[in-house]
């Protein structure tokens, strides 16, 4: 029987500054374990934080939800070695897909 989410992802995020005693301090990045599906893809253009229109080079679909408090920074996939920035995580009513 196949697998349906057959890949384990490290993905790393980056907590938003907060205001402590009036200064502010830089929350520590810290890595999520997240098990998906990858798919290539070289096609789909989105955009990115920035603005700037990026052709997207895959997409890793899974069931956990984006951490809202947090930025996703990058995600690995080490077994099919990949290590990129993440474009954006969108989240669904039934699964969510991180655009590399």
């Amino acid at each position: 029987m196949v697998r349906r989410y057959p890949h384990t992802a490290i993905v790393t995020v980056e907590g938003k500054p907060q205001l402590i005693n009036g200064k502010r301090v830089i929350a520590d990045s810290y890595d999520v374990e997240v098990h998906g599906r990858y798919d290539s893809d070289g096609k789909t253009v989105k955009k990115n934080a920035l603005g700037e229109e990026i052709i997207i080079q895959g997409v890793f679909y899974t069931k956990a939800n984006p951490p809202m408090a947090y930025t996703p920074m990058r995600i690995r996939i080490d077994p099919l070695g990949i290590d990129q920035p993440i474009v954006s995580w969108e989240p669904f009513q039934t699964h969510s897909i991180i655009s590399i």
